[in-house]
């Protein structure tokens, strides 16, 4: 097995040992399909069964492999990204939909009919929002698929062996581990 996240097992290297580590054997395969099921979780958001799946996936993988560093590393940074993607889609899409209820109320006349705020916007601002809020339906199929296959190319490089990190939560990731990469 890989060194615990607690620290060095007998005969392994201590984090901070760069050249140790670089040299370290490969993960083992099922570290490495571990790794990437914990990348792979992600994919559920594709399939309508959601974000919070993919999330408990990486969980258990991440609880499951941290007697493995390299299954510990891919599992946190699997869930810190599929945390960050998901907050980023509820709080936009919440957004996106308080938006067009305030606009399309005020647009409507009913504002004042459903105890929302009458904003008294002009034909301007109302079809400027109109578009802003048409671009950002139409950019959000873009964004979901564009996270998935990003954890998907994860899953693959983990499952492949190579180095994956994440921007942001890779320099986390390694800083904690004590990766030289």
């Amino acid at each position: 097995m890989d060194q615990p996240v607690g620290g060095p097992a007998p005969g392994w290297p201590a984090a901070g040992d760069a050249a140790a580590l670089a040299a370290r054997p490969c993960a083992t395969p099922r570290e490495r399909a571990l790794a990437a099921a914990a990348h792979l979780g992600i994919a559920f958001g594709l399939l309508g069964i959601g974000f919070l799946l993919g999330l408990a996936i990486a969980a258990a993988v991440w609880l499951y492999g941290r007697r493995s560093r390299y299954v510990a590393a891919h599992a946190e940074q699997a869930g810190l990204y599929q945390l960050g993607v998901f907050v980023i889609t509820v709080v936009v899409g919440a957004a996106w939909l308080v938006t067009l209820v305030l606009v399309l109320g005020d647009a409507l006349g009913v504002a004042g009919l459903l105890g929302l705020p009458d904003l008294h916007l002009g034909f301007a601002v109302q079809a400027a929002v109109g578009l802003v809020l048409a671009l950002g339906l139409a950019l959000f199929p873009l964004w979901l698929i564009g996270t998935i296959s990003y954890g998907v190319y994860g899953a693959l490089l983990a499952m492949a062996g190579q180095p994956f990190w994440y921007p942001v939560i890779g320099r986390r990731a390694r800083r904690r581990l004590g990766e030289p990469w």
